[in-house]
């Protein structure tokens, strides 16, 4: 009996740790569940807050796109060609914010809803299904205007060239290769000084997008025809554009005595747009890897014409050697 008290006199007293800790760790199971909440409330609120200001932001681009819209009415009525040069130069500096619903609504305010070349470019555009971000249906419920009367074919030409800037910038290539081609169909049959602007940068990103698709031989024939096109109509900026589109070509294919026949034997005009600045760099690559004359004479062309004339050696350097292709020296002028 006395020894029975003994051992529950020794019996230690209970530890309050283990309650503590077992407090501790149910509070850290509920800790990530209110993490995970809080988490979930902060995505939702910063969602709501994406969509509040795209929403704003992609209706304030439709009217800056309404307002360039204006300058090429005005510049077409007026035949003043400036004003549709700085219309190119504000879609070029607000490309950024191009999203498909903003411009499915401006095609919707230029061409109308029932014109041909609406349904035509519309079906370029990705369609809503395609939208595989929260900001792309941010911007969905941008304002459809009514549709516009403009009959201006500078108009239908530009938002050819907006719906092929924007397709490269998302880098559909193959939608982009179709809508270029659809464009030069059209613009074949256009005859208009003031539709010269817009058909230079036509032809830029026409050649561009066959680049990216590395099917620039496809189009070589083509360029030569345009070419021969914008000479018979003295359109200036179109031949500068198309004779450095034509000289690239040829130098991505490493066709350097193609390139020089052209080169030596197409008109040259004023520098009057940087198209001069970038036919130089291609003069010079022509004449410092020309592998054919020991040394290169440019008869009937004066000093200042003569840019870069150097001796070959009979054969092209290492860096330009067979197989190569030396027009990646030369950057893309986007």
């Amino acid at each position: 009996m006395t020894q029975d008290l003994e051992m529950k006199d020794a019996q230690p007293l209970s530890d309050p740790v283990p309650s503590v800790a077992s407090s501790i760790l149910q509070s850290n199971k509920t800790i990530p569940k209110l993490v995970d909440h809080w988490r979930g409330f902060f995505l939702l609120y910063l969602n709501y807050m994406v969509w509040i200001i795209l929403s704003f932001w992609g209706e304030e681009f439709v009217s800056d796109l309404k307002e360039i819209a204006s300058l090429i009415e005005t510049g077409a009525y007026g035949k003043e060609v400036r004003r549709i040069v700085r219309a190119v130069r504000l879609t070029i500096l607000h490309r950024r914010k191009l999203t498909a619903p903003v411009v499915a609504a401006f095609l919707g305010f230029a061409l109308g809803q029932s014109s041909e070349a609406h349904s035509k470019l519309s079906s370029y555009l990705p369609k809503e299904g395609e939208c595989d971000m929260d900001v792309d249906m941010a911007t969905s419920e941008v304002h459809v205007p009514a549709a516009s009367k403009h009959a201006v074919p500078e108009l239908e030409i530009y938002c050819y060239l907006l719906v092929l800037i924007f397709l490269i910038d998302e880098k559909k290539y193959s939608e982009a290769k179709a809508c270029s081609s659809s464009a030069i169909a059209r613009l074949k049959n256009m005859n208009r000084r003031t539709v010269d602007v817009l058909a230079s940068r036509l032809y830029f990103y026409y050649s561009y997008s066959y680049e990216l698709t590395n099917s620039l031989a496809e189009i070589r024939g083509n360029l030569l025809t345009l070419h021969r096109m914008a000479t018979l109509r003295r359109d200036e900026l179109g031949q500068e554009t198309l004779l450095n589109l034509l000289l690239r070509n040829y130098l991505h294919y490493n066709l350097y005595d193609q390139a020089e026949k052209l080169r030596s034997k197409a008109p040259h005009f004023e520098a009057h747009s940087n198209q001069q600045a970038i036919f130089l760099p291609y003069e010079d690559t022509i004449i410092n890897f020309l592998p054919v004359l020991p040394l290169l004479v440019l008869p009937g062309k004066d000093q200042n014409h003569s840019v870069g004339v150097h001796r070959c050696q009979g054969k092209p350097p290492a860096s330009c050697s067979e197989g190569t292709n030396c027009s990646s020296r030369i950057q893309n002028p986007v």
